[in-house]
């Protein structure tokens, strides 16, 4: 779990910096949103396609237990 976490910190990818700041930090949108420089709509609009993608990994693992 550390090495993810160093991994995430060390990203520059828009999606790994709001993950984090969002669900790991629990940081509110207005204030990500002034640490990325984007709107709060459009932040709110990056956080829905990131539940988008854990509901898809999430639903992918409950499969895999089904069978």
């Amino acid at each position: 779990v550390k090495k993810v976490l160093k991994k995430l910190e060390a990203s520059n990818d828009v999606f790994d910096i709001i993950y984090k700041r969002k669900f790991i930090d629990k940081e509110k949108v207005s204030e990500i949103a002034k640490g990325v420089h984007y709107t709060r709509e459009y932040t709110y609009e990056l956080i829905s396609q990131i539940r988008a993608k854990i509901k898809g990994i999430q639903d992918i693992e409950r499969e895999k237990y089904k069978k």
